[in-house]
């Protein structure tokens, strides 16, 4: 579950888990909303989580997705609300530790510091290509880039995405129409990119995905 590196500080976010309380999520259930008050830090122990926030026309934009491992949570340690909400994308199952609990652990575990400094660098890392993935104009390239990053060898050697999401949940992640999603998921089909399978997106040709992903930005007006 938890990344190689660092062991002692995975040993220590481990243990943490296994004292705090669990719960369970049933799909699309809300774990906390936005606006209401941060008191809990979570890890996630199985299953995915989505942190959303709605404009003021009521459309989600999806931020980020967490798996197994990752710690959802961090950045209200200093504040008094969630800035986003949670929901699980299917059966998921969180541990929660209240903030002073986790706090007072941070202050005599610098492993389990140097752990969830590492997460958050990671979380930086994901929010960044996920804003250079927005920054591309062709919708077919922003869904590439997002594949061409979440793509993982399976068991059976060959690389790809995991359908653990909606195609909705997809379309909010590099914020397109879940139509237009759809179209630029059979662009890359037609192209020899990808392959759809029912439970995962087959990478069939990572060069020229990665290409298609690639960041196109408008011509300068003259």
């Amino acid at each position: 579950m938890f990344n190689n590196a660092s062991k002692a500080g995975d040993a220590a976010s481990a243990k943490l888990c296994v004292q705090a309380a669990s719960r369970k999520l049933a799909p699309r259930e809300v774990l906390f909303r936005e606006g209401e008050p941060a008191t809990t830090v979570y890890t996630v122990r199985g299953g995915q989580l989505k942190l959303v926030t709605v404009d003021t026309t009521g459309r989600e934009h999806v931020l980020g997705v967490f798996g197994p491992g990752e710690m959802v949570g961090l950045d209200t340690l200093d504040e008094g609300i969630h800035e986003v909400s949670a929901i699980a994308l299917r059966a998921a199952e969180v541990c929660g530790m209240p903030k002073p609990d986790m706090i007072e652990a941070l202050r005599h575990s610098s492993q389990l510091g140097k752990y969830m400094t590492r997460r958050l660098i990671g979380q930086l890392r994901e929010a960044r290509a996920l804003q250079v993935c927005l920054g591309t104009v062709r919708s077919t390239a922003k869904v590439a880039a997002w594949l061409a990053r979440h793509a993982r060898a399976g068991e059976d050697g060959q690389y790809c995405v995991q359908k653990t999401m909606t195609l909705a949940d997809l379309a909010g992640v590099v914020g397109l129409a879940q139509e237009t999603a759809c179209r630029a998921l059979g662009e890359l089909e037609r192209d020899g990119c990808i392959r759809g399978e029912t439970r995962r997106w087959v990478i069939t040709d990572r060069d020229g995905l990665s290409l298609a992903g690639k960041v196109q930005t408008r011509p300068a007006r003259r």
